[in-house]
């Protein structure tokens, strides 16, 4: 199993979704959170089992948690979580900027 590191972006996409779970629900939003960790954890254990993000970013992975995108990169022996993303969004659009 590799290590798994999280971006500064990613740490903000996990805080703006506990804020959003805890306007209905503070113990919601942090079970939700904790179980989105432990599925980027997760990904330490294989992380070249799921796909390439796309054409344009060959160089993300992409994995499925509930609605959310986790987009990753492996490199060497750690994995990268970049951004965790809502699938409503225009994923293209928010890595663009």
């Amino acid at each position: 199993m590799v290590s798994v590191i999280f971006s500064n972006k990613s740490v903000i996409d996990l805080d703006l979704i506990a804020g959003h779970i805890a306007l209905d629900s503070p113990i919601n939003a942090v079970l939700f959170i904790k179980k989105m960790r432990i599925h980027c954890k997760n990904l330490g254990q294989f992380p070249e089992s799921h796909s390439i993000f796309s054409e344009v970013h060959p160089e993300l992975r992409f994995s499925p948690h509930k609605r959310y995108i986790i987009l990753y990169r492996f490199e060497k022996n750690e994995v990268l979580i970049e951004r965790i993303i809502h699938s409503a969004q225009d994923i293209l659009e928010i890595l663009s900027n």
